[in-house]
């Protein structure tokens, strides 16, 4: 199950949207 999430958070689009949301915050 760890493989799936690290699969899906080394996404270009989810990191877009996570530094994004970092940078607003």
């Amino acid at each position: 199950m760890q493989d799936a999430i690290t699969s899906v958070i080394n996404s270009s689009d989810v990191q877009g949207k996570y530094l994004d949301s970092s940078a607003l915050d």
